[in-house]
């Protein structure tokens, strides 16, 4: 979003304030957040990440859709489903994938300013 406009960065700024822990944040800080975040579509039944996708380092925060955890076993269930204001993270070196469970938008905020979207 380094080129949000206005209005864009208005409704980004409305999102964030409704979900912890952006809502206790100075205003600086959501500031700061805003061009730094990259807004990411999944379709239904898509793997947002998988063991392969390299070093995740993005904080992956549920815009719309939810988001389920599958197993290293393709075939088990996904776990419990995450949505719209819910964080999740992918702890290193833990086999589980990232599913989106209905189609998804996730805004993913990293270090690098080049989210880890699985496919890049």
């Amino acid at each position: 979003m380094t080129d949000a406009s206005p209005p864009l960065a208005d409704a980004t700024r409305a999102f964030l304030r409704r979900h912890a822990p952006f809502d206790a944040m100075a205003d600086d800080a959501i500031d700061w957040a805003i061009p730094r975040l990259a807004l990411v579509y999944f379709p239904k039944d898509a793997t947002i990440l998988t063991p392969g996708s390299g070093p995740v380092e993005d904080l992956h925060l549920i815009q719309r859709g939810r988001v389920g955890s599958r197993p290293d076993d393709p075939r088990a269930e996904p776990d419990p489903t995450l949505g719209p204001g819910e964080l999740y993270v992918v702890p290193k070196g833990v086999g589980h994938r990232p599913v989106a469970r209905e189609q998804a938008h996730l805004l993913l905020i990293g270090p690098t300013g080049t989210p880890n979207t699985g496919n890049t």
